[in-house]
């Protein structure tokens, strides 16, 4: 069977495996993704809608940046379990993809194992 053949096989079946624990959630204006200060438990990739971030400072909200369709937040407080810097919040009605840690390092792994060459 020709390599590149056998890359795409592979490719397939690690989106397959990836795509079976990514969840869907779906937020309304004004909803709270991710509150300042806390640990991140979830890695998001924005599907639709427009989301905030903002860093709360001595009483003050600042909004920092605008994501939209594409973009992925939460990764950083995911990863390493620190406290996130900013919150996110939906500017409107948003769609996401979720992966939990757990989720994220059962299949990661597996990825990068096959994506080694031999």
């Amino acid at each position: 069977m020709p390599r590149n053949s056998l890359s795409r096989r592979r490719a397939s079946q690690e989106l397959d495996r990836v795509s079976e624990v990514l969840t869907a959630q779906h937020f309304t204006p004004g909803t709270v993704i991710i509150e300042q200060g806390t640990t991140g438990a979830h890695c998001y990739l924005l599907i639709a809608g427009e989301v905030e971030v903002i860093l709360k400072r001595d009483g003050e909200n600042q909004t920092l940046l605008t994501l939209s369709q594409g973009e992925i937040f939460g990764e950083r407080s995911m990863l390493t379990m620190q406290p996130t810097t900013a919150s996110v919040v939906a500017r409107d009605e948003c769609v996401t993809l979720a992966i939990t840690r757990a989720d994220f390092e059962a299949v990661l792994p597996l990825s990068l194992k096959q994506a080694r060459p031999p």
